[in-house]
């Protein structure tokens, strides 16, 4: 087991709380905090409470160099780079981050340049921190520049991955001023059938955290792709399902005050074939029941399509939340097909006077767990289901469960 330091750091991406001993050697504690507001109006980026609780995530990293063995092409060493926003070379398929670097900026293989390529790679055991863009920055200025809206077909993502074969292995991605990981190329990012249904790829082992405002969403899943062992905190979305053949297991999870733990929503879409296993959400700090809120939810936000075969299996939730589930279609022809939760553990769920007594971003007024149908078939079935030790069925679903049903959907406790 390694130690990384960085020499050359700015004191204030260093922590000043928290020091680290492993056998004798010290490595660098780094530390993220929410940048000051750049956009006009008050909480405009979601951030202002962070700000005022001086929140930061502090972190040492211990790299295993048994992994280190493989040769990149492009490598930086230990120390601090400004890379800024690159659009990686057709000719670079690899880019290692050694232990101790500490690379500013951010890295988009997601380019036409690149679509045919296969095997891409970004590895190592550094830091990629988004520090230096402002809030919604725009890649069409090299990230020199925000959108005044979420133009989030032209935002700078920390790591874009538009290959097939690709691999993102044991990076910590921080400070993302938009969107953290994502393979789609922007113009295809809600295409229902492009040419990415060929894509898949591995991640493996990555760090995302210090993401303080909206649209801070962690890592979307690609289609055949793995995301595993993974340390995810998000200001947005933690993981996006929106791709079939996609597996998701054994990462550990904290959700910010902001967006759902596994999303499938925010536009309609035929997938399936995806597989969400033995995940622990260490944290959730929603403190309302927002419609893009829970451990699995749909956002309606237009379109249609079916999405079908969907397990999410062997959760474990610690502390106290305010929603485990939120389907709904009654805006939209949305269906869903065999959608099974399973093997869920909750350590307890907010009761409705305790939600509306939490201050922070969320909404009050809709209800803690939500399965409601309307304008397509929904089926769902919730088997062993434990909030606070009790198990839920269909008898307690109302009471203890907190489930709100409407329409008529297909809704099996087992």
């Amino acid at each position: 087991m390694g130690v990384s330091t960085t020499p050359g750091l700015p004191e204030q991406a260093t922590s000043d709380l928290y020091a680290v001993d492993v056998d004798g050697k010290r490595p660098t504690v780094y530390r993220s905090e929410p940048k000051e507001r750049t956009c006009s109006s008050a909480n405009c980026d979601g951030g202002d409470r962070a700000r005022a609780d001086r929140r930061s995530f502090n972190w040492a990293s211990f790299p295993d160099r048994r992994r280190a063995a493989s040769a990149e092409t492009v490598v930086f060493a230990r120390g601090v780079h400004d890379l800024g926003y690159w659009e990686v070379p057709e000719s670079v398929r690899r880019v290692h981050l050694a232990p101790g670097a500490y690379v500013r900026g951010a890295v988009d293989a997601a380019t036409p340049a690149k679509a045919r390529q296969k095997g891409f790679t970004v590895t190592g055991w550094g830091v990629l921190s988004g520090e230096r863009f402002d809030w919604r920055a725009d890649k069409r200025t090299g990230g020199a520049t925000s959108c005044t809206y979420d133009c989030w077909e032209h935002t700078v993502k920390m790591v874009q991955l538009g290959t097939d074969g690709f691999r993102l292995h044991d990076v910590t991605v921080v400070n993302a001023p938009h969107w953290t990981i994502s393979g789609h190329r922007d113009d295809q990012i809600t295409a229902v059938a492009d040419d990415e249904s060929r894509y898949g790829g591995t991640v493996e082992g990555v760090k995302v955290l210090g993401n303080w405002g909206w649209n801070g969403d962690g890592i979307t899943a690609l289609p055949g792709t793995t995301i595993s062992n993974c340390f995810i905190s998000a200001f947005d979305d933690a993981v996006k399902l929106y791709s079939s053949r996609a597996t998701v297991r054994d990462n550990t999870l904290w959700q910010m005050d902001n967006g759902a733990v596994f999303q499938l929503g925010w536009y309609g879409k035929t997938i399936s074939d995806v597989t969400v296993s033995d995940n622990t959400v260490l944290h959730a700090e929603w403190t309302g029941t927002n419609s893009n809120w829970g451990l699995l939810n749909y956002e309606e936000n237009g379109g249609s399509g079916t999405i079908s075969d969907v397990t999410v299996s062997g959760t474990r939730v610690l502390g106290p939340v305010t929603r485990i589930v939120a389907l709904s279609n009654e805006t939209v022809p949305q269906s869903f097909r065999d959608i099974r939760l399973e093997n869920t553990t909750v350590d307890r769920l907010f009761t409705t006077a305790e939600i509306q007594r939490l201050s922070g971003n969320g909404d009050k007024r809709l209800p803690r767990n939500l399965v409601h149908q309307s304008r397509a078939p929904l089926q769902l079935t919730v088997s062993d289901l434990r909030i606070g030790g009790t198990r839920i069925t269909g008898n307690n679903a109302a009471g203890p469960g907190g489930f709100s049903l409407r329409g008529a959907p297909a809704l099996v406790f087992e």
